[in-house]
């Protein structure tokens, strides 16, 4: 191909650049709001198993902040791509707006670090 007839953009960007801290802080805001929500449900008794399910997802997005770290950028974004699906899921279940809708915005951020490469 003619680099002058299809340019090539430049970017800084490489593959293993680490996990961007837009993801991580994302998933840090909806880890401290799913504890929470959870010991919100937890004072109701008949919310305990609503309660639950924000801990477990609490607990896979803490272990998503831990492992990003070793990440690349695009693994980062898949990741948090697959986690944002459970976090807009929560809602069905324990009628949690604010946790879905941190997930919509974890969902858009990944798909735009998705779409730069």
């Amino acid at each position: 191909m003619d680099p002058i007839a299809h340019p090539v953009p430049e970017t800084d960007l490489l593959i293993d650049d680490p996990a961007p801290w837009s993801l991580r802080g994302v998933v840090l805001a909806s880890a401290i709001w799913n504890v929470v929500a959870a010991v919100l449900w937890f004072i109701s008794l008949i919310g305990i198993p609503l309660g639950i399910l924000n801990l477990v997802l609490c607990a896979f997005e803490i272990r998503y902040l831990v492992r990003s770290a070793t990440m690349t950028r695009i693994q980062a974004a898949e990741a948090a791509r697959t986690l944002s699906s459970w976090e807009i899921g929560a809602l069905l279940y324990t009628l949690g707006p604010f946790t879905c809708l941190l997930g919509i915005i974890l969902r858009v951020l990944a798909n735009k670090e998705l779409a730069r490469g």
